[in-house]
């Protein structure tokens, strides 16, 4: 019995393990993805049906905001995804299981809030941060 035991929470621990880094990658195609749309001239919004409006408004215009913004060429971003949220949210329906960081040359010029509830259909952006002018 005890052998069992361990069987199952060994099998548990990994399929977690899994689970998790399998999340996480989803959600950093799903930026690349509407970051390739940006940049590319297409709407990133078809790829975001999850996300409430205004934040996908908001968001699209930031991207397009970050690609209008390179000289000579599309800009050098890089992705940075972990999991966990940026603050304590006051319920769980508002945290975020994701935080998506876009960097240009070493600069964050964009914060993302995600929530990956399962699906990739169910992933959402559900806020995000832009740095403070300059």
């Amino acid at each position: 019995m005890p052998l069992a035991i361990l069987v199952v929470a060994g099998g548990l621990g990994w399929w977690s393990t899994h689970d998790a880094a399998r999340r996480q990658h989803e959600v950093r195609n799903l930026v690349a993805m509407i970051l390739d749309d940006a940049l590319n001239g297409r709407d990133p919004a078809a790829r975001l049906a999850a996300t409430d409006q205004l934040v996908r408004g908001r968001v699209v215009a930031r991207l397009r905001e970050i690609v209008d913004r390179s000289d000579g060429g599309p800009p050098r971003v890089s992705i940075e995804v972990v999991e966990g949220d940026t603050f304590t949210a006051p319920t769980t329906a508002a945290r975020a299981t994701h935080t998506a960081t876009l960097h240009v040359d070493g600069t964050v010029v964009l914060g993302l809030r995600i929530r990956h509830q399962g699906t990739w259909a169910e992933i959402a952006i559900i806020g995000f941060r832009t740095p403070p002018p300059r």
